[in-house]
C-alpha cells in the first residue's frame, strides 16, 4: 500500500535575492507554460509564480515576482525554508534558477531578426523574450516524461497526481500549499508492484528503473550541461526509457539546445500542421525540414514560441480545432 499523506511541512523562514535576465524578457510565458499539463509543484498568477524545489538536501518554496518590464527585466525571488537558508544555498539556488529558466540567454537578436517573419511575428509581439524553461531537475523531468507516454491528457493528470499524493511532500509557504517532487529512494522502496496497483501500467517499471539509475549515479546533470548537443544526446540515450522523441525534448527543455528539433511527435505534428500549413495533418519530416529552413539553429525555440502562443491564445479565446485535439 502507498503511504498516506502526511501533514504539510511548514516553511516560515525566508530570504530574498534578485535576478536580472537580459532584455527582452517575458515573465509570465517563461514561468508558466500552458502547453504542458498542470502539476502540483507550482501555482501561477499574472506576475507571480510559486514553486517547490528539492535543493542541497532541503525542501524549499520559491516565490518569483515580476518586478520589471519586458525592456528592463527584474525578478524578485523569495526563498522559503524550515530554517534560515545559508548563504551558499542561496548562491547555488540563484545559479540553478537562472539555468532552469534560461535567464542568462540574450534573445535580442532572435526577437529582432524574426520580428517580420509571417509565422513568428504574432508570437514575438505577444510573448517576445519568453525563455525555454523547465522547473524540474533532469531526473524529475525524465520521470514526468515516463508518465506522459501513450495516454490521454486526463489519464496522465490522474497518474501524475496519484504519484505525488503517495510519494511527494506537501509544503506550506506564503499562503500556498504545493507538493515537492518525490525522491528516487521512495520510488525504489515502493517497487513496481505497488506502483502498478496505482494504475500506472508499464510506466511503473520505468519509474523504478529511472530512480535506480539516479541512485547508481547515472544522472550527472552538471556534466550534461557542459556537453555539446551530439555528446549530450549520446549520453541521454543511455538512460532508461529515453528514445528519439524524449531525447529531443530533454536537449531543448533541460539543456537549452535551440536546434534540437529532429523528431516531431504525432500530436505536436497536428498542431504544427495547422500553424504552418493550415491543414489537419502534415508529415513530420516536412515539418522538420521547413522549420530548419526557416529558423536554422533557432528552430526548436521557434517551435516552442508557436506552441506556447497557440495555447495562450486558446486560454483567452477557445480555438475550436485545438479544443477538439485536447482530450481531458
Amino acid at each position: 500500500m502507498a503511504p498516506s499523506p502526511r501533514d504539510p511541512v511548514e516553511l516560515t523562514a525566508y530570504a530574498n535575492f534578485t535576478l536580472r535576465p537580459p532584455a527582452p524578457f517575458d515573465f509570465d510565458s517563461t514561468t508558466s507554460k500552458p502547453s504542458t499539463l498542470p502539476d502540483p509543484t507550482n501555482h501561477h498568477e499574472p506576475g507571480v509564480h510559486w514553486q517547490t524545489i528539492r535543493w542541497d538536501g532541503r525542501l524549499l518554496g520559491i516565490r518569483m515576482d515580476d518586478n520589471g518590464s519586458r525592456d528592463d527585466p527584474k525578478i524578485g525571488v523569495t526563498v522559503f525554508a524550515s530554517g534560515s537558508p545559508p548563504r551558499h544555498v542561496l548562491e547555488s539556488l540563484d545559479y540553478e534558477l537562472r539555468w532552469r529558466y534560461d535567464l542568462d540567454t540574450d534573445l535580442s537578436w532572435y526577437c529582432r531578426h524574426f520580428a517580420d517573419d509571417p509565422t513568428l511575428a504574432g508570437p514575438l509581439e505577444r510573448i517576445g523574450g519568453m525563455r525555454v524553461s523547465c522547473a524540474f531537475s533532469l531526473y524529475e523531468w525524465v520521470s514526468v516524461l515516463a508518465l506522459l507516454q501513450m495516454a490521454t491528457a486526463g489519464r496522465i493528470s490522474r497518474m501524475v497526481n496519484s504519484v505525488f499524493d503517495a510519494y511527494g511532500t506537501r509544503l506550506r509557504f506564503d499562503g500556498r500549499e504545493l507538493q515537492a517532487f518525490w525522491q528516487p529512494r521512495d520510488i525504489v522502496a515502493a517497487g513496481e508492484g505497488e506502483l502498478r496497483a496505482m494504475k500506472l501500467g508499464y510506466r511503473a517499471k520505468s519509474l523504478v528503473r529511472i530512480a535506480e539509475s539516479v541512485l547508481d549515479g547515472g544522472f550527472d546533470e552538471d556534466a550534461l550541461r557542459a556537453m555539446d548537443r551530439a555528446e549530450a544526446r549520446r549520453a541521454l540515450l543511455t538512460l532508461y526509457g529515453i528514445g528519439p522523441a524524449s531525447v529531443g525534448n530533454l536537449l531543448f527543455m533541460t539543456l537549452h539546445h535551440y536546434d534540437s528539433f529532429d523528431v516531431v511527435p504525432p500530436w505536436d505534428a497536428k498542431l504544427y500542421a495547422h500553424l504552418l500549413y493550415d491543414t489537419d495533418t502534415a508529415p513530420a519530416e516536412q515539418i522538420v525540414a521547413d522549420m530548419t529552413d526557416r529558423y536554422g539553429r533557432w528552430r526548436a525555440l521557434a517551435g516552442d514560441y508557436l506552441l506556447e502562443d497557440l495555447f495562450l491564445r486558446h486560454q483567452r479565446e477557445p480555438i475550436d480545432w485545438l479544443a477538439a485535439e485536447i482530450r481531458m
